[in-house]
This record gives C-alpha cells, sequence and structure tokens, in this order.
C-alpha cells in the first residue's frame, strides 16, 4: 500500500502511515467513503484517527466510531 502512488486510492499513503500496520486497501476505501457519508475531510478523518486510535491494527468499525465521534 505505502509504495503505491497518491492515486492509487485518492489518499497520499504517506498522510496514512501513520503507525497503523494493519491499514490496507479495504481500509482506505472505508476510511474515504465513511469521510464523504459525513461530509468532513478524508484527511481530518485520517488525523482524528491517528488521534484517537490506540492500537495498531485498524478495523472499519474503529473508523466508524471517530468518524460517528467527530459528527457529534
Amino acid at each position: 500500500m505505502l509504495g503505491r502512488s497518491p492515486q492509487s486510492y485518492g489518499i497520499d499513503p504517506w498522510e496514512i502511515s501513520f503507525g497503523f500496520h494493519g491499514l490496507d486497501s479495504l481500509q482506505v476505501e472505508h476510511l474515504r467513503a465513511a469521510a464523504q457519508q459525513a461530509g468532513l475531510s478524508v484527511s481530518h478523518v485520517i488525523r482524528q484517527t491517528a488521534k484517537s486510535h490506540a492500537g495498531q491494527w485498524l478495523s472499519p468499525q474503529d473508523i466508524d466510531r471517530v468518524v460517528v465521534g467527530m459528527r457529534a
């Protein structure tokens, strides 16, 4: 994932290399979709996820919790 160009997923791969060893294309797509549905910036969701998530493995449920918290 991190070796691909930013155009591969529409998100700068270095922007998401903040310690999530378990982040793959499925989570990237979920990040983008969740942010768009909530009307939030993908970059902002990524930064907030990095701040609020304690582990190294990120699940779609973790992303959803961050997005819900940002909308509140």
